[in-house]
């Protein structure tokens, strides 16, 4: 069984659609694993082409945006290390993709960290601010900010917390420019 659900939406500079979405598969036993995806359409909503974007664990959904020269910008969670479907380690993954699918590049960021949660990113004028929140001894939840500049190279990584102790839950779900 598959299925999927779309998180994200742009418009494209060839004036077609990009969707950011996370596809699941239900294997044997229930288990499921899953991917972010991104499907591109002309300007009628045809689909033009798919790219899963995933690895060989279950990952975040695609989350887009343009880049400052048209191209596509995808992020997600990607997992590098999972003992079972309930503890992973995850990066951030950062695809930039031309209006035919083709992957420009793709870079990973930050260091494994358990429970990654990738929220929004914004282009920022020279790049992008990714938003997000990961598993953290203490807050239970830490914020996070990751600056990335348009050749893909990270600037810098800030964490935040607002409240601390237990269950302390410090989602950061966006950010934008000033």
């Amino acid at each position: 069984i598959q299925f999927g659900q779309g998180f994200s939406i742009i418009q494209t500079t060839d004036g077609g659609f990009a969707i950011g979405a996370y596809k699941w598969v239900i294997g044997s036993y229930g288990a499921s694993v899953g991917d972010p995806v991104v499907i591109k359409t002309d300007s009628l909503g045809n689909k033009e082409w798919e790219l899963n974007l995933g690895g060989q664990y279950q990952d975040g959904t695609a989350i887009l945006c343009l880049s400052e020269d048209g191209n596509i910008l995808a992020v997600s969670r990607f997992d590098v290390d999972s003992l079972d479907y309930e503890l992973y380690k995850s990066r951030v993954q950062l695809t930039k993709i031309d209006n035919s699918g083709n992957v420009l590049w793709n870079h990973l960021y930050g260091d494994k960290v358990y429970y990654e949660s990738v929220s929004n990113i914004r282009p920022t004028g020279n790049g992008v601010i990714i938003s997000g929140s990961h598993w953290h001894p203490a807050p239970n939840r830490m914020g996070f900010m990751l600056r990335i500049d348009s050749l893909g190279d990270s600037l810098w990584y800030r964490q935040y917390a607002v409240v601390n102790g237990e269950n302390s839950l410090n989602y950061l779900y966006d950010a934008i420019p000033t």
